[in-house]
């Protein structure tokens, strides 16, 4: 069934006494020729998703690719994580999912389990990826005392058409990882751990090590990616959720086009 007119959904916008004065966007339905429609009874669209095309479009905000697509899986992925989301309204700001608070989680490192404070994780859409920057405080086992770390690092997923299937590219750079707390102690025992690394042997005297040996920093930093991948790319596809009576395809970027049953 095909629409006759386009529809929308918005957020209420009121001032301090209440008043209505616009709203903003979150998802249009365009059909054929139509454009997106202007007003404060419609609202801003800021950072719009659009594909132009036939029979119809669908367009969605960022804060709507945020809060129906990104949000949900963070959420089902890390239990207990508590999420804001800022629509920028009319400001002409991105749309942002951030953390609301500290987040205490476990992980095993060298067969060693941690303790670690996950302390940002926002996200944005950003031209046509959406953009996950995450930080996280933990520590590396060492027979001499731990060594604190600070993880910073980035996941950007993609989604593109591939032989008429919406896929989605998720892509880890390369964590910083920084220690801090054990000043020039700390800093020795890094530059020793990798020495002995490289050389094969453990000079420290540690007994019953485990054949994955004491990682280096570096070795370290690619393990946080490889992990972060797995949990924060496990973003779903919208597919035919978007839109119960419609299934979406992607045609070019991040340009969801809907047709109808």
């Amino acid at each position: 069934m095909k629409p006759s007119a386009s529809t929308y959904s918005t957020i209420q916008v009121k001032n301090e006494s209440g008043a209505y004065e616009g709203g903003n966007l979150n998802y249009l339905l365009l059909t054929d020729g139509k454009e997106i429609p202007k007003g404060a009874a419609v609202g801003a669209f800021n950072h719009s998703l659009l594909m132009q095309g036939a029979p119809a479009t669908l367009v969605l905000s960022d804060a709507t690719v945020l809060e129906k697509y990104v949000r949900p899986i963070l959420e089902s992925s890390w239990a207990g994580i508590e999420l804001n989301i800022d629509r920028g309204l009319f400001d002409s700001k991105n749309a942002q999912l951030s953390l609301k608070s500290e987040l205490q989680f476990g992980m095993v490192l060298d067969g060693h389990g941690r303790n670690a404070y996950l302390q940002k994780c926002n996200a944005s859409v950003q031209g046509d990826k959406i953009v996950i920057d995450y930080f996280f405080k933990t520590s590396i086992y060492h027979w001499a005392g731990d060594i604190k770390v600070d993880v910073t690092g980035q996941q950007i997923i993609e989604l593109t058409e591939q032989n008429g299937e919406l896929t989605q590219k998720v892509t880890s750079p390369k964590p910083n990882v920084h220690e801090y707390g054990g000043g020039v102690f700390a800093k020795i025992i890094i530059r020793i751990l990798v020495d002995l690394l490289t050389a094969g042997f453990d000079e420290l005297g540690r007994k019953n090590t485990e054949s994955s040996g004491i990682h280096s920093i570096d070795t370290f930093a690619s393990e946080i990616s490889a992990d972060a991948g797995k949990v924060l790319g496990t973003l779903m596809l919208p597919g035919k959720a978007v839109w119960r009576y419609a299934s979406a395809t992607l045609n070019g970027r991040l340009y969801i086009t809907a047709s109808y049953k």
